[in-house]
């Protein structure tokens, strides 16, 4: 699994989509259920009750249509569930390309190289007129 100083680049929430639906039914938006993977527990607890994670109306409207028409509850203890998530979680299944490598300019696992040319860019410079008031030109700079 690539690491970029020492943090794994995959942070699973569920193990399927229903189960992702039930966690947002259990804590109101991604937005908590995004947080758990750096929060505690009590960070978490914290959030789900504050302010910042009041629900609007327009909300509470998407997720009550999300529990009847897929008959779906919210999630039981969504902190522990996305902990035990990622604890099961194999990240060695996953198999990045060597342009993955490449982009992140990292080295590849098999130790090849990039052959290839990277692309490249070359400068741009913008020129910009001054006019003045009457439309004449008042001077020219880079």
């Amino acid at each position: 699994m690539p690491l970029i100083q020492n943090q794994v680049l995959i942070d699973p929430l569920a193990m399927n989509f229903k189960e992702f639906l039930q966690l947002i039914l259990a804590c109101g938006s991604t937005t908590a259920v995004e947080q758990i993977i750096g929060w505690s527990k009590e960070q978490f607890e914290n959030f789900i009750v504050s302010e910042d994670n009041a629900k609007h109306p327009e909300q509470e409207k998407v997720l009550e249509i999300i529990r009847k028409e897929l008959k779906l509850k919210p999630k039981e203890n969504p902190y522990e569930y996305v902990k035990a998530v990622q604890e099961l979680f194999d990240d060695s299944k996953i198999k990045f390309s060597n342009e993955y490598y490449d982009t992140l300019g990292l080295e590849r696992p098999d130790g090849s190289e990039n052959e290839g040319q990277m692309l490249e860019f070359g400068a741009v410079t913008f020129s910009f007129i001054k006019r003045r008031d009457d439309g004449g030109k008042a001077n020219e700079g880079n």
